[in-house]
């Protein structure tokens, strides 16, 4: 009986764990609005999807680029930079978490495929840049 309600108890611990952080196991999706970025040999960045696929429901979200928390890295002023034709489509871009996330609207109100560059740094130098894509379908 103690060992049902331990291992009831882990596995909540475990859930609530996924609740409150990103938990991507194989058999999960990342999920569109929260997407990963990662430093790989402190000179790639790395974003744990690509591209990064809006459904026609989802519409006026707020995507979260995040870094990781206990990281060196920061996003800069520019830290996310939507090419030209996502002008009025990827709106309000802005670090916050004093750099550890970079925030932006889609809102979504036409199907499109916008390239955006991914910025980050340490201190003062700068990390090769990434250019992904954001998918509206």
């Amino acid at each position: 009986m103690n060992r049902k309600l331990i291992a009831a108890a882990v596995t909540a611990a475990a859930l609530a764990g996924c609740h409150t952080m990103p938990c991507h196991g194989p058999e999960q999706s990342p999920v569109p609005t929260r997407p990963q970025v990662s430093i790989v040999d402190g000179r790639h960045i790395v974003v744990n999807q690509e591209p990064i696929i809006f459904t026609k429901a989802q519409v006026n979200v707020t995507i979260r680029w995040q870094l990781p928390a206990n990281g060196e890295y920061r996003f800069p002023r520019n830290g996310i930079d939507f090419e030209k034709s996502a002008d009025g489509e990827i709106v309000e871009c802005q670090p916050s978490k004093d750099g550890l996330e970079f925030t932006c609207l889609n809102r979504h109100t036409r199907p499109g495929s916008y390239k955006y560059t991914v910025n980050v740094q340490r201190g003062e130098k700068r990390l090769e840049p990434l250019d992904p894509r954001v998918v509206n379908m």
